[in-house]
């Protein structure tokens, strides 16, 4: 699969899509963690394989979408991107009204910094 560079106004007009996404994911995530402590049997594994392919589901739809999951609590998708001729990630966290940070591809979401309304983004 070729990865697509997307601009922040791309990525904001998906937020509300995103944001389902990543609601999905947090719910069936939380659903899993009940599992740690369960008492291991058939149809706990059942429900185990359940969870995952609905996990693995909403992973490929963010893909679909150009999105990458970088991690599930909290739920933090990265959108590439180059910003003044600099390759990373426009990161949208849960609970974000739009794309407005950016980290390099080298760090992580930890590291975003906002975007400037000077920068442009260019495509590929």
């Amino acid at each position: 699969m070729h990865a697509r560079i997307s601009r922040p106004e791309t990525i904001t007009a998906m937020i509300p899509l995103v944001s389902g996404i990543a609601v999905d994911i947090a719910k069936a995530y939380a659903r899993a963690e009940t599992f740690v402590d369960a008492e291991p049997s058939r149809a706990l594994m059942a429900d185990i394989d359940r969870a995952l392919d609905e996990i693995q589901a909403y992973v490929a739809e963010l893909e679909r979408l150009g999105g990458t999951l970088r991690s599930y609590e909290p739920v933090r998708i990265d959108f590439l991107a180059e910003v003044e001729g600099e390759i990373g990630y426009v990161c949208y966290a849960h609970g974000d009204a739009e794309a407005t940070h950016f980290h390099p591809a080298m760090s992580s979401c930890a590291h975003r910094r906002p975007l400037e309304a000077s920068r442009e983004l260019t495509t590929a």
